[in-house]
């Protein structure tokens, strides 16, 4: 999946997994940075990613998305 992301100008900027997690968190944190909306919606809707749908369903138990404008590093 890194690929097709790059591909549509978006980057991985950190991936975590959460150690000590209650059931209604998710396993995996990744914060990854898209130039515009636009691009973010082309990677969404890449042919390739909607294929790896059925398995991101069998690996993923939950995913929430976040989306924001205001990225600031520390």
């Amino acid at each position: 999946m890194i690929p097709i992301l790059r591909e549509h100008g978006g980057v991985l900027i950190s991936a975590s997994f959460n150690e000590h997690k209650t059931e209604n968190e998710p396993d995996e944190i990744h914060v990854i940075q898209f130039p515009s909306m636009e691009k973010f919606d082309a990677y969404k809707n890449d042919v390739r990613i909607i294929d790896l749908a059925s398995l991101k369903a069998e690996m993923i138990q939950k995913m929430d998305v976040f989306i924001t404008k205001s990225f600031h590093q520390y």
